[in-house]
């Protein structure tokens, strides 16, 4: 169990390195290792991963809506367009991020948005070994039906998620607050005043069968700007390396 763990963590890691040195928007991977230490006042040991990324000097936005208050429509639709081309960019290299929410997005000093924590991050590419399964990894309110029910996850599926992400972004409210739960339906549009146009591309975004929503990050780019030409990324501006000091997080448990 524990070989195949760090098999999978190895995995992961190659295809962190390479969504970071190819994007700008994702922080880059500087190391990946395993460790080993004592379980408190035990003979026994216990395994870590851990990964080591560049730091992005920001505030997530889970941290701005608390300081700055719910997003206008405007402000809204320049955070989709900005995240949706972070997301076209990693499903067309057969990787869904699988919990994308507002702590997992960051505005560094510069006003650029960064999508960060990939410990969770699958290939889709569809294999004997099953990787397109959901295995349990996602954040209560923001997950769409499929990935809590262990089923197959989709790009469709971080879309879902992105839309919750923009309704609690829009609305200054926790998901479950906004989620009617009896008549099983997303209840935000009474929560604030939007055009109907937006609204609606973020309905179709929230519906809880995949093959109902939008089928990629490009279409949804297309419904919010009709004659909009999507960027390719070996035409996104890179950036010269950071050289911060590096945040250090762990990315699995131990197993048992």
């Amino acid at each position: 169990q524990l070989d195949l763990a760090q098999q999978l963590f190895e995995r992961e890691a190659i295809v962190l390195d390479r969504l970071g040195n190819q994007h700008p928007q994702i922080p880059n991977l500087l190391a990946y290792f395993p460790l080993e230490a004592p379980i408190w006042q035990s003979l026994k040991s216990q395994q870590f991963f851990y990964i080591v990324q560049d730091y992005i000097k920001g505030k997530d936005l889970e941290a701005e809506l608390v300081n700055k208050g719910s997003f206008s429509e405007e402000k809204a639709r320049e955070f989709l367009h900005e995240i949706l081309n972070v997301l076209q960019f990693i499903h067309e290299q057969d990787v869904i991020h699988r919990d994308i929410k507002p702590s997992n997005i960051i505005r560094d000093f510069n006003g650029r948005l960064y999508l960060i924590d990939f410990g969770a991050v699958k290939q889709v590419t569809q294999q004997a070994n099953n990787l397109g399964k959901s295995t349990g990894i996602y954040s209560m309110g923001y997950a769409p039906p499929e990935q809590m029910r262990g089923h197959n996850v989709f790009p469709s599926t971080d879309l879902y998620a992105l839309a919750v992400t923009c309704i609690v972004l829009l609305t200054g409210k926790d998901p479950q607050e906004l989620y009617d739960s009896h008549n099983d339906r997303w209840n935000w549009k009474n929560q604030v005043q939007v055009s109907d146009s937006l609204a609606d591309i973020l309905d179709r975004m929230l519906q809880s069968t995949p093959s109902d929503r939008y089928a990629s990050a490009e279409q949804v780019l297309k419904a919010l700007n009709p004659s909009l030409t999507t960027t390719s990324v070996s035409s996104i501006p890179q950036t010269p390396p950071i050289q911060p000091s590096t945040q250090l997080q762990s990315t699995a448990s131990p197993p048992k």
